[in-house]
């Protein structure tokens, strides 16, 4: 069972590590990229550096893995991107509405 005591934050470390490396793959803006990737790497250094001084519980872990990967997506994503994207969806869904609509009077 001690051989396995650290296996859960080494396993969402390496997913981190390969989260960093994809979304590094032709970023939009590659200085844009390390502004946003900088802070995933600090608090991933510090985890790793103090890891035997102070331990938190697996659910800790998760929930900053957790950060950490979502922080790594969005960086390979442009905010104007996002929000063309989600104005054409919510229009889509007006449009959508209306000709129901239009069809359930005639």
């Amino acid at each position: 069972m001690r051989s396995h005591e650290g296996l859960f934050p080494t396993m969402l470390a390496v997913i981190i590590i390969l989260s960093a490396i994809w979304s590094g793959i032709e970023p939009y803006s590659p200085v844009l990229w390390y502004a946003e990737v900088i802070p995933v790497f600090i608090m991933s250094g510090l985890l790793v550096l103090t890891y035997r001084r102070v331990q938190f519980g697996n659910l800790s872990y998760f929930f900053l893995f957790l950060w950490s990967v979502l922080h790594l997506i969005t960086t390979d994503y442009r905010v104007d991107h996002i929000l063309v994207h989600a104005l054409s969806s919510i229009a889509a869904l007006i449009i959508f509405y209306f000709a129901r609509l239009d069809k359930s009077c005639a």
